[in-house]
């Protein structure tokens, strides 16, 4: 196997996550409009949103295929879209989708916690304006974030022809990739900001997850007396699922764009290194969406009915068919019998 050819089965597998995720958050979808039960119905907004959040991310993720990558200081963002090289003057687009995917990913992250702490510590049930306003701020967040990306990943002639090579060089990328990349110094002090702009934004979305969930904690632990044995399972069911969609980004996200920055910091070149570290990119929406289903009792219970139906209905077709081939083959042993009698 080629270097090449280790790429191609690097993105398959990506593209192969994405579609997975996407497939994933549509049966979620369902469940969440369908299946939710009353105990959690508080809860549907935030159950929607992560996974409106997540099908947009996997989205991105699918029509622009974006690496990340660092060679000797410089920050490179790859794209090799299913509908071929993205021309320079077109670049933004994949730049704008994929950078505002993956931060909405994060920023939305505190909403969760922030709106299930008005619901139960504060006994305040918020209004769909009241809503809109708390999840704005995590959109506009990410807007800035975005619009300063662009102003520091802003393609140029000069910079295709300076940093190409540093790609080129690499056997793992084919040379198409020279017309689908944007690139960043980090002698340059916008990309440092950058990068300070995203530790911020993670450092502050988990301070508020921090906060907001031991203030929760605390809260349940003194009404837990107090409750039904539905609300604390219930509770217990939201929990769980909060806590894993607050955990596993660490290992998809934020662990992945460390590695990239102390690479860009250290001025390293790896080959084929970026490739490996984008493959944890497409794990967010498959992870949190079936974390989702297996938690919450109503959403598994309906996923292995419809799995359990499904068998049952193969082995009925199967059963069908066995009998109708083995009744045409009787039929067929009878008329035989009877003309070598004839």
């Amino acid at each position: 196997m080629t270097k090449t050819e280790f790429k191609e089965i690097v993105e398959h597998v990506d593209n192969g996550f994405s579609l997975v995720g996407l497939f994933f958050n549509f049966i979620l979808l369902y469940l969440i409009i369908t299946k939710t039960p009353f105990q959690l119905s508080a809860y549907r907004r935030i159950l929607l949103q992560n996974c409106f959040v997540d099908i947009f991310y996997n989205s991105a993720m699918l029509f622009t295929r974006t690496s990340t990558d660092a060679k000797n200081g410089n920050f490179f963002m790859i794209y090799t879209s299913p509908f071929g090289p993205w021309p320079i003057s077109l670049i933004y687009i994949p730049l704008v989708y994929w950078i505002f995917g993956i931060i909405l990913t994060l920023t939305t992250l505190p909403v969760q916690f922030v709106y299930r702490y008005f619901i139960l510590v504060k006994n305040i049930n918020l209004s769909n304006k009241q809503y809109a306003s708390l999840l704005s701020l995590s959109f506009i967040a990410t807007g800035l974030y975005t619009i300063f990306a662009v102003f520091v990943m802003a393609p140029n002639e000069k910079t295709y022809r300076e940093k190409g090579n540093l790609l080129a060089n690499d056997p793992y990328y084919p040379k198409t990739v020279l017309s689908g990349y944007v690139t960043s110094d980090i002698a340059e002090w916008p990309l440092f900001f950058e990068f300070l702009f995203c530790y911020s934004l993670a450092f502050i979305s988990y301070i508020i997850i921090a906060w907001t969930s031991f203030k929760t904690w605390r809260h349940l632990k003194a009404m837990e007396n107090h409750m039904t044995l539905q609300t604390r399972e219930a509770n217990r069911q939201i929990t769980k699922t909060l806590f894993m969609q607050a955990t596993l980004p660490v290992f998809a996200c934020i662990i992945p764009i460390t590695t990239i920055v102390s690479m860009t910091f250290l001025k390293t070149n790896i080959d084929g290194f970026g490739l490996i570290v984008s493959l944890l990119w497409a794990w967010i929406p498959i992870v949190n969406t079936t974390v989702t289903i297996c938690v919450v009792k109503s959403y598994r219970t309906a996923v292995l009915k419809i799995i359990r139906c499904s068998k049952k209905t193969n082995s009925i077709a199967t059963t069908a068919l066995t009998y109708d081939v083995t009744l045409k083959d009787s039929r067929t042993g009878s008329r035989n019998g009877q003309i070598l009698t004839a």
